[in-house]
């Protein structure tokens, strides 16, 4: 395909979750629903770079590659030999529409359990390295609900920290994983996968609206949050759903 549509929809194997990609005014953005029930509403993606523009478009899709995966692995430990790992995929290959023409790769994966998505940088011409201000990925939720969490504040002994039980409009800043029961029967935790080479991820809600958060990486003490060359993954940004 030449273009995106104006909206794509992938689903989950058993097809109670559907996540929606679109551009809007060049802007990559993405939302989840739940049984036809909004769980993210538009989320928007990109990333604040020093020394360079924006990378948040506008953006044209050069590529859209669509893929069923579906494999088994063994984990080093836990409750189960052999997990079970199926989901749809949807790669995004975007370039700017305006010099210097930059390009991004998005991968977003729907499974029957949650919802995986992350930034690609390819090598290109003209850029081998990057310095990441900040990662402008957005999770803004459709309701409120009661949320465990412990303070991302950046300090080495966060982790060591109580879990706070508030809802989720009075999350003051969050490590990840940060847990939401919405209702009765569904749960939804934030979180991150294969975190290598990257800062990791606390979540800092919006002044705007506090069921909205923002990505907020760890950053270096000089304030840059990564430091990387070309080619470049990101980890995993996870939205796992449960229904009990």
């Amino acid at each position: 395909r030449s273009e995106i549509p104006t909206s794509l929809r992938i689903e989950s194997p058993d097809h109670r979750i559907s996540a929606t990609l679109m551009l809007e005014n060049g802007r990559p953005m993405y939302a989840l629903h739940v049984d036809g029930v909004p769980l993210i509403h538009p989320s928007a993606l990109g990333y604040r770079l020093r020394l360079q523009d924006d990378l948040i478009g506008p953006f044209q899709t050069v590529r859209i590659q669509e893929d069923e995966l579906e494999s088994w692995w063994e984990p080093v430990w836990g409750q189960e030999n052999n997990i079970h790992s199926h989901s749809n995929q949807v790669k995004l290959e975007l370039q700017e529409i305006k010099a210097p023409y930059r390009r991004l790769n998005l991968f977003f994966r729907v499974f029957n359990d949650g919802f995986a998505f992350r930034y690609d940088l390819p090598e290109q011409a003209g850029l081998d390295s990057v310095f990441i201000g900040d990662e402008l990925s957005e999770f803004n939720f459709a309701k409120d609900g009661q949320t465990w969490w412990n303070l991302g504040a950046h300090a080495f002994d966060t982790y060591e920290q109580l879990y706070h039980e508030t809802l989720l409009s009075e999350v003051d800043s969050a490590n990840t994983p940060m847990t939401v029961m919405l209702n009765d029967s569904l749960f939804v935790s934030i979180h991150e996968a294969n975190l290598t080479n990257y800062a990791a991820m606390t979540l800092k809600p919006s002044l705007q609206n506090p069921l909205s958060f923002m990505s907020n990486l760890v950053p270096w003490p000089d304030g840059d949050k990564v430091k990387t060359t070309l080619p470049m993954q990101s980890p995993w940004r996870t939205i796992t759903i449960g229904h009990t």
